[in-house]
């Protein structure tokens, strides 16, 4: 602890600033996610059942191709504070409309359930690229955890909404809540911009490569690359799965919001744990090196107990786990690995991998699940543990081989 005190106590005015505003940007996005996500993701099953889940994943790929072609085109064009506003005012009209709406028109859940999952990535990436502008890889193992802390508080008090509020305000109405996160996150994102080196020519030099292109002749890239879609493969299978379960434990809207709303505040409760202590403690003794490595061996284990107990019990706590490890210790460290890179590489190589990339991966889920639903539809769960379970151990060796060639990270 005094060792992150040095390091707070080191920054400048402008960096501590910076750090305020950025700790408020996370809180609204993940509040804003919180209420968001269990909405969508009750109306979805309400709407089109669990066995649908696939193909909207399906289709998040070209979806998601589309928003980083545009994004990568964007960002060269116009400036960050506007290409954020247009991302939000999208949001807001479709959270509004959906709330107003989304009882009357059956398409609403579908948009709402694949959009919210767009925009926290696109934020984020906005967010973190700026982020890793200010802050270099000694600092960031200390700051970046707080960083990823105070987001954890933002989901805790989000995810209360749904979680006490749905049974008695209905599920649609949640989403009005949204309107003043919204307001908030405008008003810390634009001040973090104006004080920040982003916007001020640094990262838009007149030839700059694709995101692609950048990651084709990078194998740091390809690495982050690869760990990005082993870990959301493996989330994206074993939300199936659970999604399976809750189907029928809890088959009625609201009730099912409420579950899913103190869910993932217990979740998110846990990632906060993680997430202060996770890179104070996991990421200095561990180091990048074994901090990538234990995250797939744990899950593996997890994986196995399920195979072994399907218990909705033992489902919801694989699931949970899941969560919490991808929205804290994995983030921290592949963001730290982001950190050593290039303006350009940060911004645009980025943006494929944690929007593009990230977000894709569900859609080679969803084949995975129609090809085993249509092979073997009795053993669907099962036959999801052996994909999940080689996914996770391609995901080992790789992170073995890599940072066997890497050994300077180890140091860190």
């Amino acid at each position: 602890m005094m060792k992150i005190k040095q390091e707070v106590i080191g920054l400048t005015k402008a960096h501590l600033v910076f750090l305020l505003l950025a700790m408020g940007c996370s809180f609204c996005i993940t509040a804003e996610y919180a209420i968001t996500k269990p909405v969508s993701q009750s109306f979805f099953i309400q709407k089109y059942g669990s066995s649908r889940l696939p193909l909207v994943w399906l289709l998040t790929l070209p979806v998601n191709g589309f928003v980083v072609y545009l994004y990568n085109r964007l960002i060269d064009r116009i400036s960050h504070w506007l290409l954020f506003c247009i991302a939000t005012a999208a949001t807001v009209f479709i959270n509004t409309y959906s709330a107003l709406f989304i009882d009357k028109y059956f398409f609403l859940s579908f948009l709402l359930y694949l959009w919210k999952d767009i925009y926290i990535m696109l934020m984020f990436q906005q967010l973190w690229s700026i982020i890793q502008t200010q802050f270099q890889l000694d600092r960031a193992k200390y700051l970046y955890g707080i960083l990823f802390g105070i987001g954890g508080i933002g989901s805790i008090l989000g995810g209360c909404v749904p979680g006490f509020f749905a049974i008695q305000l209905g599920s649609s109405r949640l989403l009005f809540c949204t309107a003043g996160i919204y307001a908030a996150f405008t008003l810390f994102y634009y001040c973090l911009l104006n004080v920040s080196i982003v916007d001020k020519g640094l990262e838009k030099p007149k030839e700059a490569k694709g995101g692609w292109k950048l990651i084709q002749g990078s194998k740091h890239l390809r690495f982050i690359l690869l760990i990005v879609v082993s870990m959301q493969l493996v989330a994206t299978l074993c939300e199936y799965q659970f999604t399976l379960f809750i189907e029928k434990q809890l088959p009625l809207l609201d009730q099912r919001t409420a579950f899913l709303g103190r869910l993932f505040s217990i979740v998110n409760a846990v990632n906060l744990c993680i997430q202060f202590i996770g890179s104070f403690v996991i990421v200095q003794y561990l180091g990048l090196r074994w901090g990538h490595i234990s995250i797939p061996i744990i899950l593996l284990t997890l994986v196995t107990h399920v195979a072994l107990f399907p218990y909705f019990a033992v489902i919801a706590f694989m699931y949970g786990t899941v969560k919490s490890l991808d929205y804290s210790l994995f983030n921290i460290l592949k963001e730290m690995l982001y950190t050593p890179l290039s303006t350009q590489e940060k911004f645009k190589a980025k943006a494929v991998i944690d929007v593009f990339a990230y977000r894709s991966a569900k859609a080679l889920a969803s084949l995975f699940t129609i090809v085993m639903m249509w092979i073997a539809p009795t053993h669907i769960f099962t036959s999801l543990s052996y994909w999940i379970a080689g996914i996770l151990g391609l995901w080992v060796v790789s992170a073995v081989y890599y940072f066997r060639s890497r050994t300077a990270f180890s140091r860190h």
